[in-house]
């Protein structure tokens, strides 16, 4: 089933989520950023944005309204299987699992990029690159910057929240 999915999908999220469904995807959107920043002009910025525990902070009730749009065909499955809290086990102790994918879902990661695809498309950016929770913007800074400020805006619908101490800002001039 992931397979077809991510067959199914990658042009959906192609060009801007090379996370699922893009083979090399990593590799596609490093070269994509570097190519970016060579020919970037005086005054543009590139922003690389890390999530605090992305994948962990996804709110399920966001993912299952995103698989509905975008993948009707699973969402039963999807909603069999996250619209309770999981249930873990630690030793004696018992832990309710609400948030995002469970890890070790073979369907987590295109749950993850499903779910934020749709805002990552109303970004303004010349450039926005997102490999599953990593974030890349490039353009004038006035126009990253409002991309950021949307990002910002969407967090408490979306869980997903930028930790600004491993994100970075790279300008020229």
């Amino acid at each position: 089933m992931c397979q077809q999915l991510r067959h199914q999908l990658a042009g959906y999220f192609s060009p801007i989520q090379l996370g699922v469904g893009t083979p090399g995807g990593s590799g596609a959107a490093v070269h994509a950023t570097r190519r970016f920043i060579e020919a970037m002009p005086d005054g543009h910025v590139v922003a690389k944005l890390d999530f605090c525990n992305a994948f962990n902070s996804l709110r399920r009730d966001q993912m299952l309204r995103s698989v509905l749009s975008a993948v009707p065909g699973i969402y039963r499955f999807c909603h069999i299987c996250y619209s309770n809290p999981s249930i873990l086990k630690f030793d004696d102790r018992t832990i309710l699992s609400q948030e995002g994918p469970n890890q070790g879902d073979p369907l987590g990661s295109l749950l993850f990029c499903v779910s934020i695809h749709p805002d990552l498309l109303r970004l303004q950016s010349e450039l926005v690159a997102g490999f599953m929770d990593d974030l890349t913007l490039g353009g004038p800074p006035d126009v990253v910057a409002a991309d950021l400020d949307y990002i910002s805006s969407i967090q408490d619908g979306t869980g997903l929240r930028i930790n600004a101490s491993k994100s970075e800002i790279i300008s020229r001039g």
